[in-house]
């Protein structure tokens, strides 16, 4: 959920020019590091997820790297591995909708020396093009 709030003012009667918007995740399954809210994002995407070490290809997958949008559906997208194994590319196969927000969820990623990714990662992100 998202709340917008216009036409704020100081004490001294100043109106506040630009609107505040908080995203609000209800629901959480497990705890997250949050990146940076991403606003203004076209609906053909592509996220490339950098990492340090390269990653176990078996664990690129569906459950591992998913887009969902503010309901829980989960988006059909397609993940590159990169030749290195150091970056995944997160392809979505039907455009974002506009005005939509929506999460990419990282975890259960290993590195090819099995070493589990530390913490779960999300971004969120809203279509607004």
């Amino acid at each position: 959920y998202y709340l917008t709030i216009n036409g704020l003012q100081s004490e001294d009667g100043q109106e506040l020019k630009e609107s505040i918007r908080r995203i609000f995740i209800i629901g959480n399954e497990e705890p997250f590091r949050y990146f940076e809210t991403a606003t203004n994002v076209s609906p053909q995407k592509e996220w490339d997820i950098r990492l340090s070490l390269p990653v176990k290809i078996e664990s690129v997958n569906f459950e591992n790297v998913v887009v969902k949008d503010a309901k829980g559906n989960v988006i059909e997208t397609e993940l590159q591995l990169s030749e290195d194994g150091k970056t995944i590319k997160v392809i979505p196969k039907q455009p974002y909708q506009k005005g939509e927000i929506y999460y990419l969820t990282i975890s259960g990623l290993q590195s090819e020396d099995g070493q589990e990714l530390k913490e779960s990662i999300r971004k969120i992100f809203i279509i607004t093009q």
